[in-house]
């Protein structure tokens, strides 16, 4: 955390030629991409030159052993989940039970066979909700649906055409969807648009003919000294001005030009380099500000929090802490997250989404051998510790956790 990093300036932005800006999304780019990236500039740019510090195997080799399977994503997920654990154990067995696109192979109540249905419904539930979502379904129209329900910017009857006009949208259909369910043409364009921007096979990104490697760009840790930030750029070649390259243009009047543009490109790409390390230590160190108690405690402290809150603490747009954290991992002590991770719907004060469900869960467990709690008395429950939610986001989150209403109970 020795620099802080700054958004490419205009003057930047003047002296990079057109195929160096169309490259500008480097910012985003996970170390694997990043290396390979330094490397086709290198060989492209004579003015450019690097210190080598680890080789690609050499990064692959220090941070994995192998590639992480979708199967052991999951897993790492479910184990630090505060539960029942009923659900983990079943969980467990319903993870080994899926194939490469994350889809159920057998059904799963013939996979769980000595826990209550409940339980089994429940883990399902639970694991298609990790990341990627959408996974322990039994195809891609469940796992779309599963998808659409977990996001909170999915349009209103997304979930009601993926359920029963499936079939009419593929086809065109949209008139008569539209007439069917008493909204617009335009309407069910929206959500048609929505739906591809979906993952139909979410298993697919760590399919074994493409490795899926995860290879942190931060390290974050809670020590004596409080909470550090590392940035790993071991990985990283050191990147220089070629100087005996640049003499040439002072030796060769005709090929000044030529010399002056490439040593100007290679500046350029090294401040983009840097530029893109100093963002997200900047990034990093928004979020730990902002989540301290997940560093210290785990994924149950998990604090509230949006891109906009950074971007604004930060002084960037959102579209920047977008890009910065969509594909850069962070290792931290409670296992390896994207840093999108660190980005929950905001629910009360102090407490993300998946807290407050694990509070609900809590109390209706706490209760299970008395009078049913309704959704209501829950409500009242946490509003007296101080959480504000209503009685049917309660109910909301309760189907989310697939447990049966009080009279059902």
């Amino acid at each position: 955390m020795q620099h802080q990093g700054q958004i490419l300036t205009t003057a930047q932005k003047q002296i990079i030629s057109p195929q160096l800006y169309q490259q500008m999304d480097i910012i985003a780019m996970p170390i694997q991409d990043l290396h390979d990236r330094i490397k086709e500039e290198v060989q492209s740019n004579p003015a450019l030159k690097c210190s080598r510090k680890k080789s690609h195997d050499d990064i692959i080799a220090a941070t994995v052993s192998r590639p992480e399977t979708l199967k052991e994503h999951l897993l790492f997920q479910l184990h630090v989940q505060k539960t029942d654990p009923r659900i983990i154990e079943a969980g467990e067995l319903l993870i080994q039970n899926l194939d490469e696109n994350g889809f159920n192979i057998e059904k799963p109540e013939t996979v769980v066979k000595d826990l209550p249905p409940e339980i089994i419904s429940r883990a399902a539930k639970l694991i298609s909700t990790l990341d990627p979502p959408g996974t322990c379904t039994d195809g891609y129209r469940e796992s779309l649906e599963v998808q659409a329900s977990l996001r909170e910017d999915a349009p209103s009857h997304t979930i009601d055409i993926l359920k029963n006009h499936f079939e009419d949208l593929g086809k065109k259909k949209y008139r008569e969807i539209a007439q069917s369910l008493k909204i617009s043409e335009a309407k069910v364009l929206e959500i048609l648009e929505f739906i591809r921007k979906l993952s139909p096979y979410p298993g697919a990104n760590f399919s074994q003919d493409q490795p899926h490697y995860i290879i942190p760009a931060l390290k974050i840790t809670s020590g004596k000294e409080g909470i550090e930030i590392f940035l790993l750029d071991d990985t990283i070649p050191s990147l220089r001005i070629n100087s005996s390259f640049e003499k040439q243009g002072e030796k060769n009047p005709e090929a000044k030009k030529f010399v002056t543009e490439k040593v100007r490109e290679a500046k350029a790409f090294i401040s983009l380099v840097e530029n893109r390390n100093n963002t997200l230590l900047r990034t990093a160190s928004a979020i730990v500000n902002r989540q301290q108690d997940f560093f210290m405690n785990g994924p149950k402290s998990l604090a509230p929090l949006t891109q906009h809150d950074i971007a604004a603490d930060m002084g960037v747009s959102d579209s920047t802490v977008s890009r910065v954290t969509s594909k850069n991992y962070v290792q931290t002590d409670w296992g390896i997250f994207l840093m999108s991770y660190f980005f929950t719907s905001n629910i009360s004060e102090n407490l993300s989404k998946e807290s407050v469900k694990f509070r609900i869960h809590d109390i209706i467990e706490q209760n299970k051998e008395g009078k049913k709690l309704s959704d209501q008395k829950i409500s009242d429950i946490l509003n007296g510790q101080g959480i504000n939610i209503s009685r049917r986001t309660v109910a909301k989150y309760r189907k989310e956790l697939d447990i049966a209403s009080s009279f059902q109970r």
